[in-house]
């Protein structure tokens, strides 16, 4: 009994203080130096030309065409059945549930980042929703104004100046490249989230995890990919430029994650190009 009422004493006290602390700092902390548009508009051209590299395209298309097979029979069928049958109040409450289940490792990245003020507000994110979210399934704390934003080692990486490498097809999770695989390990290890779950000889649940967010991802973007390979002459290559601009759509503005998939007709005008 005196630990729960500890518990809820240092609740009480510490979620006010954390979110207090967090607006109290703001965008004015050492970790949120203004960039410049030269920075931003190099940065933009190296990740570019990064992921127009693709010099073992001949391997990656044959993967593709395997990644296909495997697609029409079980992803998407899987993608679209979740798609259509869930509410999408449910779709939003998965969603929001997944975000929360990885406030963790966002902080643990902001902290590798040194990005003081963003690791503040990934914590208390995860604390508020945590237990006024009913588990992160409603985003309490951005009604708080703390808005969310998302850090990987692939972002990690990405900030130490580690290039994307090229372009690389991956059997079963598709377009890649080795910047963003040796991220996935990295989360792997350093989630807080995987750890508890390996220490509590419950692997599965991981796994489980790793595949509910796959299904999620895939059913957010299925559309698109529909249209693309509908449209497109070349889906080896629309896809490639569909995952450039995917990839360069997700944009940190003053913290915040900013993502959206391309229309298709700014893809098919890429598409020409290439």
């Amino acid at each position: 009994m005196n630990k729960i009422f500890g518990t809820w004493i240092f609740l009480m006290f510490f979620v006010p203080f954390s979110w207090g602390a967090t607006i109290f700092v703001g965008d004015g902390g050492e970790d949120s130096a203004p960039t410049t548009e030269s920075e931003t508009s190099s940065d933009k051209e190296t990740e570019v030309d990064d992921l127009d590299a693709d010099p073992f395209e001949p391997i990656n298309r044959k993967i593709f065409y395997f990644n296909e097979i495997v697609d029409g029979v079980l992803i998407d069928p899987v993608a679209n059945m979740y798609k259509m049958a869930m509410p999408f109040c449910i779709q939003k409450a998965v969603s929001h549930g997944l975000f929360n289940l990885g406030e963790p490792l966002t902080f643990t990245n902001d902290f590798l980042q040194a990005r003081g003020t963003k690791a503040l507000e990934s914590f208390s994110r995860f604390l508020i929703n945590t237990i006024f979210g009913f588990g992160g399934i409603f985003d309490v704390a951005e009604s708080l104004g703390l808005p969310k934003h998302k850090e990987s080692f692939n972002t990690t990486l990405k900030y130490w100046g580690v290039p994307t490498g090229p372009y690389l097809i991956v059997p079963i999770l598709g377009p890649s490249n080795p910047r963003f695989l040796a991220g996935l390990g990295g989360d792997y290890i350093m989630d807080p989230v995987c750890y508890y779950m390996r220490e509590m000889d419950e692997e599965s649940l991981i796994w489980a995890r790793v595949g509910v967010t796959f299904m999620v991802t895939r059913a957010d973007i299925t559309d698109d990919i529909r249209n693309f390979r509908e449209n497109s002459i070349d889906f080896y290559a629309a896809m490639r430029s569909f995952y450039k601009q995917y990839m360069s759509a997700e944009r940190r503005d003053n913290g915040e994650l900013v993502h959206r998939s391309p229309s298709l007709d700014e893809f098919m005008v890429d598409d020409i190009g290439l």
